[in-house]
């Protein structure tokens, strides 16, 4: 796909590394029981799970979940007939935000821990909708039907701009 100049892209990973702490050691207490446990014959813990057990939970939560986590990003288009966000690997394709769907659009501060509960495509009581993976600032938009939806941007400000830019051909 050959891009205009009015064209923006940008893609984030999770970025909190209080998180990553939380992912990786996870793993890592699996990958000890596991080796600890299959390869030693030690069993691990004061109530050990049998092996087949122990295998399945290691290459779901050692090793499949990590491996998950890496991959999730968010993706954000902006294209000459919309805003395209792809959350992966959640959303196979994107989800479009066509410009006659939008009402008004604009850079915030976002909290989403408090205002939707956390980072990922999360829903609030008011209806709003977030796609987020990291940082403060997003794009609000409002839909022609009244819905709100937040997406995340390590750039906001920049993401405007060329939504501007694209809103306006």
């Amino acid at each position: 796909m050959i891009l205009a100049s009015a064209d923006y892209r940008e893609v984030q990973k999770m970025r909190q590394w209080w998180l990553w702490i939380v992912v990786l050691g996870i793993s890592g207490l699996l990958w000890y029981g596991f080796i600890s446990q299959i390869f030693f014959n030690k069993p691990f813990g004061t109530n050990p799970m049998p092996n087949a057990m122990m295998i399945v939970f290691f290459i779901i939560f050692g090793c499949v979940f990590p491996i998950f986590f890496a991959q999730v990003r968010l993706t954000c288009e902006v294209r000459k007939d919309g805003l395209y966000v792809c959350f992966f690997p959640f959303h196979f394709r994107p989800r479009c935000f066509e410009w006659k769907t939008i009402r008004s659009y604009k850079v915030i501060d976002d909290h989403p821990l408090s205002r939707f509960g956390g980072w990922g495509v999360r829903f609030n009581l008011r209806g709003e909708k977030a796609y987020t993976v990291s940082g403060t600032q997003a794009i609000e938009l409002v839909l022609n039907a009244g819905q709100i939806v937040v997406i995340g941007s390590s750039n906001a400000a920049k993401l405007k701009k060329a939504m501007d830019f694209a809103h306006r051909m």
